[in-house]
């Protein structure tokens, strides 16, 4: 092997994405595995210092000097978006949005928040299934449809978190927790707002899979974001959990011809 094959062989992908509640970064060597993965809590207001202390510890814990090709970043919030553009723009740094879609063809009449292009594109590239359904369980719950390679539409509700936090902003209730109990009905004031709360998602997601099936006969859903494996374990609407596919949705378009630089 020569000296160039041998630096070839040890570049990898820095992989960024940046959620409404945490900074996800992970590096990958080829198109699914990603190695490395640390998530990091931060506060928006203070964003610019926290993502460099943030780069800087993932850095020193993962990254040797010079191995780091192709950077891509996925990233919510349009005003961190330009911090970061600032940040990277001699880089090279690839921000996902609704151009950087090589796999999905996205005809959406408004702009497709980054995480979901990422995702679909991983999940259309990776599972190869003509008609697949993303629910993705985090800050937001979004339902997200991909027939024969285009982006169809989907629909956004709150997250299990967020619907709780603005059930206890305007009510006196204690704050539960989302652990809960199987079944419907509930003898204490937590238990009830737990398994209400984490109920509405369940039957949220199982209803519109059930009706998405009556249409798609050969529909695969795929459950993701970070209540994903929880909520697994209460529902057998998912034929497959993968908790890490907006991650690999920034690797397979990084990797892809249009923009790989290395």
């Amino acid at each position: 092997v020569t000296s160039c094959a041998f630096f070839e062989y040890m570049r990898e992908n820095l992989l960024i994405d940046i959620g409404n509640s945490n900074i996800k970064l992970g590096l990958s060597k080829d198109d699914v595995n990603i190695q490395k993965k640390k998530a990091y809590k931060y506060d928006k207001s203070k964003f610019k210092d926290e993502f460099s202390k943030v780069l800087r510890s993932y850095s020193s814990l993962y990254i040797t000097p010079g191995t780091i090709g192709n950077t891509g970043i996925s990233v919510t919030n349009p005003h961190i978006k330009k911090e970061l553009e600032e940040k990277f723009k001699k880089s090279g740094a690839v921000f996902i949005d609704n151009k950087t879609s090589p796999y999905v063809k996205i005809t959406y009449k408004s702009r497709l928040g980054n995480d979901r292009v990422s995702s679909i594109n991983a999940a259309y590239y990776i599972y190869k299934k003509p008609q697949i359904l993303v629910i993705d369980l985090g800050t937001a719950t979004t339902l997200n449809l991909i027939i024969n390679g285009e982006f169809i539409g989907g629909s956004i509700a709150p997250g299990i978190e967020v619907g709780m936090q603005g059930l206890l902003t305007n009510t006196p209730l204690p704050k539960p927790g989302t652990k809960f109990k199987e079944g419907l009905i509930f003898n204490s004031t937590k238990e009830s707002i737990a398994g209400g709360t984490v109920q509405q998602t369940i039957f949220f997601i199982e209803g519109a899979a059930s009706e998405l099936r009556k249409r798609y006969k050969d529909l695969f859903v795929i459950g993701t974001g970070g209540y994903s494996d929880y909520i697994s374990h209460h529902t057998e609407c998912f034929d497959i959990v993968d908790k890490d596919l907006v991650m690999k949705g920034i690797n397979v378009i990084l990797n892809h011809k249009s923009f790989k630089k290395v």
